[in-house]
């Protein structure tokens, strides 16, 4: 018997004391262990909500800029510019004379191939420059086509014609030829023949409505049939 305390019973080695104090140590171990975990968890959480919601927040501006670039990759684009001469073999009724005469000399067409992506273009403009060469100088003409009504496709063509005066008068060498695009009064693509980066057209000034279309040349019938639909105006040679 202990003195003061129960009998059969001792405080020091009570193994009941020992096994509670065991329990609540590995309670606490293991609530500390849920708690870190938690924390851990929120942060994790945290974390991947900022990216995300940072992500959510470049996104609109990435497809803003891309959706802005896309006219100018995905309107119209120029396939090819070729330079041709095509014999005048119409002949112009003088009736007011009583007789026909043929003129003489060739024209100079400027033959534009392109591609629209839009399901329909309402218009689409191609201004021409063409520079010639006589001697030592030089003399850059310059006329413009509007095309209309353009479905999506490729192989789309427009032309520019030339006088066969003005090349009598300007020289018939051609030492470069260029075409800007204009869509929604806006450039959008340009090109060239040599192919350079350098815009020499922005350099001279140009005889302007030195170019005309076909509706206003002797080859009429065969641009109704050839050509895009085109926006006629008053021209002059």
């Amino acid at each position: 018997m202990n003195p003061g305390g129960s009998p059969g019973r001792s405080i020091a080695g009570d193994p009941m004391k020992k096994k509670r104090d065991r329990s609540f140590a590995l309670g606490v171990s293991a609530g500390r262990l849920a708690l870190i975990s938690g924390v851990a968890a929120c942060f994790a959480a945290s974390t991947v909500f900022t990216t995300c919601d940072c992500q959510q927040r470049a996104r609109p501006a990435a497809v803003r800029a891309a959706v802005a670039a896309a006219p100018a990759r995905r309107t119209v684009e120029i396939e090819s510019l070729t330079v041709d001469y095509l014999p005048n073999n119409a002949t112009t009724r003088l009736s007011d004379m009583g007789y026909s005469t043929p003129r003489r000399g060739s024209w100079m067409r400027i033959l534009i191939q392109f591609t629209t992506y839009p399901d329909w273009v309402d218009d689409v403009r191609f201004d021409c420059y063409v520079l010639l060469r006589e001697t030592n100088r030089r003399t850059m003409l310059a006329g413009s086509v509007t095309c209309v009504n353009v479905q999506a496709g490729r192989r789309h063509l427009a032309s520019l014609f030339i006088h066969p005066n003005l090349l009598e008068r300007y020289g018939r060498r051609v030492e470069a030829v260029a075409v800007e695009c204009h869509y929604q009064n806006s450039p959008v693509t340009d090109y060239s023949i040599p192919r350079t980066n350098r815009k020499w057209w922005q350099e001279y000034t140009g005889l302007s409505d030195t170019m005309v279309n076909w509706f206003y040349t002797p080859f009429l019938r065969d641009g109704a049939q050839r050509y895009e639909q085109i926006k006629i105006g008053r021209q002059r040679f």
